[in-house]
C-alpha cells in the first residue's frame, strides 16, 4: 500500500440527514427475533427472516436499518479521519472485558497518552488505574541535567532537549590529562632505564641513592629503546613499555610472587556456572509460562463451545415449516422443540429426522376432545440438516436454542 492511496474522507455520516424514525433506526445490541420480525441487532445483524422469500412468509431487509448501521459507523469513522483521540470508557471496558494489552487512549487532560501493558485491563488511568504506561511526557524539563552521582532510574516524565547539556563533573581528571601524565611518566622511565641499565638481578643502588629491592627487576634492551620492569622474584611477569604504551603479556598476573590467575579463573568459571545456571532457569519458567498460556486458550476455547454456553432460546414458529428441511449453518450444535395440536380421535405425531436419520416419533391421542398438545425436542450438530413432519395434528410452536 502507499502513502498517497489515501481515501476521502467522510465530511459528514452515511444517512446524516435521515429523518429519525422514518428513514433511519438506531440499531439495538440485544435480538430482534420474536421482538420486531425481521429488525437487525447487534447480536443477529440481519435476521433468518430477513432471508426468507416473502412469498414465504419471510420479510424484506429494512432501509431504516441499514441507514442506521452504516450511520453507527461512518460516525467513528469520521471520528477517526479527523484525528480525534478516544478517551476511557469505564461502561465499554465492562463490556469488552477490559483493554487489550498494547491499547493506546487519551488521557482525560488531553494532555498525554496511556499505553495499555496488560491484557483484559479494566482499570482507570486517569484515576491511577495499574497496567497503564504514560507514552508522551506533557513538558519538557526546566531544569538543567544532573551531575555524575548515584545511579538511578528517576521517576521524572519531563523530556530532554536536543540541545542539553551536561554539567562537568570536577571530582574526576580529563581523559587527555590521564594520557599526558602517563606518556611523561613513561618517558621519565625510559630515560632512567636508559642512563642506568641495570642487568643483574639484587640489591640495586642507583643514582641518587635510590634502593630497589630483589622484588623489582628494572632493565632495558640495547634496541629498540624501551623499559621493562618485572613484578615478583621469579620475574616471570612484568610491565612493558614499547616507547607508546605499557603491556602485560603472558598468561599470569603474580602479586608479591604469588599466581594470581588460578583464583582469577576459578571465580569466572563459578561466575559462568550461575549465570548459565540463570539461563536455564529463565527458560523453564518461560516454558511455564508458555504452557500456562496454551492450557487456558484449550479451556477457553472448550468453554466457547460448550453446549448452551453464549445461545438463546428463540422463536421462530413464524419462519418454519413442518416438512421443511433446514441446515444449522452455525458452528455450535443446536436444539430443536416443536410442538403440535392433535386432531379430534386422532394420534398427532411428531416425527423429526436429523442428517436423514429418523429419530423417534412423539405421539398424542386426543380421543373425542381433541385439541391435545404433543410435543418433541432433538440436536442438531453443527452443518447437518433437519425437519419435523406432522401426521393427524396442527402445527402449533417452533423454538431452537442457537
Amino acid at each position: 500500500m502507499l502513502s498517497s492511496s489515501i481515501p476521502s474522507k467522510f465530511n459528514i455520516p452515511f444517512a446524516n440527514n435521515a429523518a429519525p424514525g422514518t428513514y433511519i433506526r438506531a440499531i439495538p445490541q440485544a435480538s430482534q427475533v420474536g421482538v420486531t420480525p425481521g429488525a437487525a441487532s447487534l447480536y443477529d445483524g440481519f435476521p433468518p427472516l430477513t432471508f426468507v422469500p416473502i412469498s414465504s412468509g419471510g420479510v424484506a431487509p429494512s432501509g431504516q436499518d441499514f441507514n442506521g448501521i452504516l450511520n453507527a459507523i461512518t460516525k467513528w469513522v469520521q471520528w477517526l479521519n479527523a484525528g480525534a483521540p478516544v478517551f476511557y470508557d469505564a461502561a465499554f471496558s465492562a463490556a469488552i472485558g477490559g483493554y487489550p494489552k498494547g491499547a493506546m487512549i487519551a488521557a482525560a487532560a488531553s494532555s498525554t497518552w496511556w499505553l495499555s501493558s496488560v491484557e483484559n485491563n479494566t482499570s482507570n488511568p486517569d484515576t491511577g488505574g495499574a497496567g497503564w504506561v504514560q507514552v508522551v511526557p506533557s513538558s519538557p524539563a526546566t531544569v538543567a541535567p544532573l551531575i555524575n552521582g548515584t545511579a538511578a532510574v528517576g521517576t521524572s516524565l519531563a523530556f530532554a532537549r536536543q540541545d542539553h547539556v551536561h554539567p562537568t563533573d570536577s571530582s574526576r581528571a580529563a581523559l587527555s590529562y590521564v594520557n599526558s601524565t602517563f606518556l611523561t611518566i613513561a618517558t621519565a622511565a625510559a630515560t632512567y632505564l636508559t642512563i642506568n641499565n641495570p642487568t643483574s638481578t639484587g640489591l640495586k643502588t642507583h643514582t641518587g641513592n635510590f634502593t630497589l629491592n630483589g622484588d623489582i627487576n628494572a632493565s632495558r634492551p640495547a634496541s629498540p629503546a624501551t623499559g621493562v620492569i618485572y613484578l615478583g622474584n621469579s620475574g616471570a611477569r612484568y610491565l612493558f613499555f614499547d616507547g607508546t604504551q605499557y603491556i602485560m603479556p603472558g598468561a599470569e598476573l603474580y602479586v608479591n610472587g604469588v599466581p594470581q590467575n588460578a583464583s582469577i579463573a576459578a571465580a569466572q568459571s563459578t561466575a559462568n556456572t550461575g549465570v548459565a545456571n540463570a539461563a536455564a532457569a529463565q527458560s523453564t519458567a518461560n516454558t511455564g509460562v508458555t504452557n500456562a498460556a496454551t492450557a487456558q486458550s484449550t479451556a477457553n476455547s472448550a468453554l466457547s463451545q460448550a453446549f448452551g454456553s453464549g445461545q438463546s432460546w428463540q422463536n421462530l414458529t413464524s419462519v418454519r415449516a413442518p416438512g421443511t428441511t433446514y441446515t444449522n449453518s452455525t458452528s455450535r450444535p443446536i436444539e430443536v422443540r416443536v410442538s403440535c395440536i392433535a386432531a379430534i380421535n386422532a394420534y398427532g405425531i411428531l416425527a423429526p429426522t436429523v442428517n436423514g436419520v429418523a429419530l423417534p416419533t412423539t405421539s398424542s391421542l386426543s380421543g373425542g376432545a381433541g385439541g391435545i398438545p404433543c410435543a418433541t425436542s432433538f440436536a442438531v450438530p453443527p452443518g447437518q440438516t433437519y425437519s419435523v413432519a406432522v401426521t393427524a395434528g396442527s402445527y402449533s410452536s417452533w423454538a431452537e436454542l442457537r
